[in-house]
């Protein structure tokens, strides 16, 4: 079972993606995935007060893994 949702936001002038990380319960916005060029990879600004679940951590981590393979 799916706990997030991982929407694509615009992210003109730019190549990299931007992507909301959602929670599917309720819809609340937990975090943005983006491209940090100092680390040469995509990471997760998660918002405060965000609880996170192993479960949830595995799906962010598999959605990371996803998008640093598109790049190669």
């Amino acid at each position: 079972m799916s706990h997030l949702t991982f929407e694509e936001m615009d992210n003109p002038g730019r190549k990299t993606k931007l992507f909301s990380v959602k929670s599917n319960h309720d819809g609340t916005e937990l975090g943005i995935i983006h491209w940090r060029s100092g680390w040469r990879r995509y990471t997760c600004s998660m918002l405060p007060d965000c609880d996170w679940s192993d479960d949830c951590l595995d799906e962010l981590s598999a959605k990371l893994k996803l998008l640093m393979e598109e790049r190669k």
